[in-house]
């Protein structure tokens, strides 16, 4: 078993969402286990969010802002990274 298949052992799992680099990561990603997240889905800042909502689209432009995020130490959920893919930029056959 994987910690990530753990996490959903149980059934329904709290799954959180957060954007790295919008404000203190470590503290966030320590705050939300502390509050009960089974596992914690960790955006990458995007340049172009147009598919995500308000509030990602915000967290984002914020992340982008000097300084840059640091990697927080190791935390007890399983977390998963998040980013985006432009299937536009790709060759066509």
């Amino acid at each position: 078993m994987t910690r990530l298949s753990d996490a959903f052992g149980k059934g329904a799992a709290l799954v959180c969402f957060i954007t790295a680099g919008d404000g203190d990561t470590a503290a966030n990603l320590d705050a939300l286990v502390a509050g009960g997240a089974d596992v914690v889905e960790l955006g990458m800042p995007f340049t172009d969010p147009m598919a995500d909502g308000p509030a990602i689209q915000k967290a984002s432009a914020r992340a982008r802002r000097p300084p840059t995020y640091s990697v927080s130490p190791p935390i007890s959920a399983p977390v998963i990274r998040r980013c985006h893919w432009s299937s536009w930029a790709m060759p066509t056959r």
